[in-house]
């Protein structure tokens, strides 16, 4: 699914999450719904992962994201469902077409960042809401990317090639 994602989005990565603990990312995933796990188990052959920080973050903003975290992981369980249909909107480009009330990884960091975006400078906040709501990962690093007012990267890591 991941080298279909890549192509269809004509991106480098195929998958975003969120971190709030150190050593461990909070995601929606097919496999494992919504929860926090070990960074280990991303951290495999091929993978790369960019680390962004928000520029302007407080420590309201970090308490606003640990709450948003902690609501989506207190949520019931039909909440925690993925969002396939969403999947099939983004395969078709058409991410509109979407499952209401269910997410998938970007989308899930779009609503977190937006929930969030009143702990930050206007100027940030307008950056942030203009953000789609459903979109895929490549977009939303793209987004964060070109909005270097917002966003940074604090690190980059890649995995050695076996091959």
């Amino acid at each position: 699914m991941s080298k279909l994602i890549r192509w269809r989005t004509n991106s480098w990565c195929e998958h975003s999450m969120l971190g709030i603990n150190a050593g461990n990312f909070v995601w929606e995933s097919a496999a494992s719904w919504y929860g926090e796990g070990k960074m280990d188990s991303y951290l495999v052959a091929d993978n790369k992962l960019v680390f962004y920080t928000l520029v302007n973050q407080t420590p309201e903003t970090i308490a606003a994201l640990r709450a948003y975290v902690q609501n989506r992981i207190n949520a019931g369980p039909i909440d925690h469902i993925y969002d396939w249909f969403g999947i099939v909107g983004e395969a078709v480009g058409f991410p509109k077409i979407h499952t209401p009330g269910l997410e998938y990884c970007s989308v899930d960091d779009i609503h977190a960042l937006k929930a969030i975006a009143s702990t930050l400078p206007h100027a940030d906040q307008l950056i942030i809401n203009n953000i789609p709501d459903e979109e895929n990962p490549g977009y939303l690093d793209m987004v964060m990317t070109n909005a270097k007012s917002v966003f940074k990267v604090y690190g980059i890591y890649q995995y050695p090639s076996q091959n």
